[in-house]
């Protein structure tokens, strides 16, 4: 495990222990408001952990791969869109399920955790990036 898997790893921790309790309390209301059936609950959580964990999943991916391509700015440059996929994937299917058009109703809860590790991880990769060029490491990064 390099040091950018253990900064995914926490920052994963951090944002599920920020963000669980609230998350739990969001989904059981529209669980119990729209009485949903167990197999749409499974979509949404799928569509949630999607959201949510997809994009640091990808700069973990694309970290490893970089290091064992020929060319690793091309996956450094498909990171962004790559992790903004992830993400609108993730919560359309949220949406769909709450068979809501955005996340207003509930005042932004469910993408809360989403965009902070969406942002963590695309800026967390970039600096470690950066931080990489600059001391010039003999990894290929």
């Amino acid at each position: 495990m390099n040091r950018f898997d253990m900064f995914a790893v926490g920052a994963a921790l951090a944002v599920t222990l920020l963000c669980a309790r609230n998350m739990v309390a969001i989904a059981s209301f529209y669980v119990e408001l729209l009485h949903l059936s167990g197999a749409t609950v499974v979509v949404g959580i799928l569509g949630w952990i999607t959201a949510t964990y997809g994009p640091i999943a990808i700069a973990a991916l694309f970290w490893r791969w970089a290091k064992l391509v020929r060319r690793p700015w091309v996956l450094h440059l498909l990171l962004l869109p790559c992790a903004v996929i992830m993400m609108r994937t993730g919560n359309s299917v949220v949406l769909k399920v709450i068979q809501q058009p955005d996340f207003d109703a509930m005042m932004g809860g469910p993408s809360v955790p989403t965009t902070m590790l969406f942002l963590t991880a695309v800026i967390g990769y970039f600096i470690a990036l950066i931080y990489g060029r600059s001391l010039n490491l003999p990894e290929r990064i």
